[in-house]
């Protein structure tokens, strides 16, 4: 069902001759329903990747998170982790999300996220795992045009700021697009 109606949106943006490229995906919980949906198929990687968008819940227990990581790793996939700097395990122990970097997970850490709209220890986790080099991506978490906007002109501004140009680059764009494609996990993540 999914798909199709992914279908029926790719068709209606070339019937209006938008200049997109739309790519399927979407985020999955990492609940106790996960493993028989990765054993069922029943996943949609990003774009062309094998790439799995991957949500914890900020409680969950860091021996779970790390079983997760494992078991979708082992079916072929590699999780992208969102909005990491949301989990308590990382905001009280971020040293785990090396861990989770090691045994191949990516992190994607969000707007929203560094700039306090979860708290201030979330905006500080994702300020560690910036410093740290950690990150994958940084994603807007857009829900809408009016709640959450997917907007990310500002975050590019203070990456750039306070990390560089080059750095800003590979989190907002170049990443990204190598994930869409298919082309990013032959190399370290992070």
């Amino acid at each position: 069902r999914y798909l199709e109606k992914f279908e029926q949106l790719k068709a209606a943006a070339a019937r209006e001759n938008l200049p997109v490229k739309l790519f399927c995906g979407m985020e999955m919980m990492a609940d106790g329903t996960l493993f028989d949906r990765l054993q069922n198929g029943d996943v949609q990687p990003l774009g062309e990747s094998r790439f799995l968008l991957v949500e914890f819940d900020p409680l969950d227990p860091p021996e779970w998170c790390m079983a997760a990581i494992g078991h979708i790793r082992n079916c072929g996939y590699t999780p992208l982790i969102a909005h990491p700097e949301r989990y308590v395990v990382l905001q009280n122990e971020p040293w785990r999300a090396e861990l989770w970097t090691e045994q191949g997970a990516a992190l994607q850490v969000t707007r929203s996220g560094i700039f306090g709209a979860f708290g201030q220890k979330a905006a500080e986790t994702a300020r560690v795992l910036l410093r740290r080099k950690l990150v994958f991506c940084v994603a807007s978490d857009g829900h809408g045009v009016s709640h959450r906007r997917p907007v990310l002109e500002d975050v590019n501004a203070w990456l750039t700021e306070r990390f560089g140009g080059a750095y800003a680059a590979r989190l907002l764009y170049e990443n990204p697009h190598k994930l869409l494609y298919g082309e990013a996990g032959r190399e370290k993540t992070a």
